[in-house]
């Protein structure tokens, strides 16, 4: 079983260190049958690289650019990263990834997947030193942006864990009373779960995001799911996603979401085996 598209996919116009025509180009030496664009979209602070007023107009015309050229050989679709603390109106875009980067902290906002030592530091002066304090102030954080955006997709679920992952008890009643929360929440919204491969690429995860326990958890609400790379570079187009399958799998899912390959609706359910 091979995953045949990505939803998650960086450009040039924000922090990607590929261009989007490699980015189509690895898609098919991979046999996709789609891919979709996601670039951070403009945000109300700084510290994130997003795409500038002009950089969305760019973004949207190489997109065109690139449809005219290979779209008789895959399907692409200009979809947008929209944060909690986005200032663009993403209504032109095809559909939303909603994700959440940052809390508020002393400093205004405070980036959660940062540098470590800007990770620890807000832990200890806004948290009190709890990385499982932080935990539940990003889970609530996301439940309130699924309410407020109402995506498509939610996006890297418990990125925080890039960071923390020693250090936040997800084991505890506690952790889990927030995350049946927040699931519920981003359910109620109609939002599908991205099992993110990323933090695998990126940092060394050991496994997607969500961790197991989340995915399992999701699956018995009747959560649906959607696979992305979060792709920065072309070579990671399809990073991880044999063992995405097998995680999948073993939460006891049976099928998965992939943007679709051909004209009706936007996903199409695909099965695992």
């Amino acid at each position: 079983m091979k995953i045949l598209s990505n939803c998650h996919t960086h450009t040039q116009f924000c922090d990607a260190h590929s261009t989007m025509e490699d980015m189509v180009l690895s898609a098919l030496e991979h046999s996709f049958i789609s891919l979709g664009f996601s670039p951070h979209c403009r945000l109300c602070f700084g510290g994130l690289a997003s795409m500038s007023v002009p950089g969305e107009q760019e973004y949207l015309r190489e997109f065109r650019r690139l449809k005219a050229c290979y779209g008789d050989r895959i399907k692409l679709y200009c979809g947008v990263e929209k944060d909690m603390y986005s200032a663009s109106d993403c209504s032109g875009f095809e559909y939303v990834i909603g994700t959440l980067h940052v809390l508020p902290s002393a400093a205004g906002l405070s980036q959660v997947e940062g540098k470590v030592p800007l990770v620890e530091r807000l832990v200890q002066e806004e948290f009190g030193g709890s990385a499982d304090a932080l935990a539940h102030a990003y889970l609530r954080g996301l439940g309130a942006m699924a309410l407020a955006v109402r995506p498509q997709i939610v996006g890297h679920f418990d990125v925080f864990l890039k960071r923390l992952r020693v250090k936040v008890d997800t084991e505890s009643a506690a952790y889990r009373k927030t995350v049946t929360e927040t699931l519920e929440i981003i359910r109620s919204a109609g939002s599908m779960l991205e099992v993110n491969t990323g933090g695998m690429v990126r940092a060394g995860q050991p496994y997607p995001y969500p961790e197991p326990w989340t995915l399992k958890r999701w699956r018995e609400m009747g959560g649906q799911v959607i696979v992305g790379s979060d792709c920065h570079q072309a070579d990671q187009i399809a990073a991880y996603f044999d063992e995405a399958v097998d995680y999948m799998q073993a939460a006891g899912f049976s099928a998965y979401y992939r943007l679709s390959g051909g004209e009706g609706a936007l996903f199409e359910e695909v099965p695992l085996r």
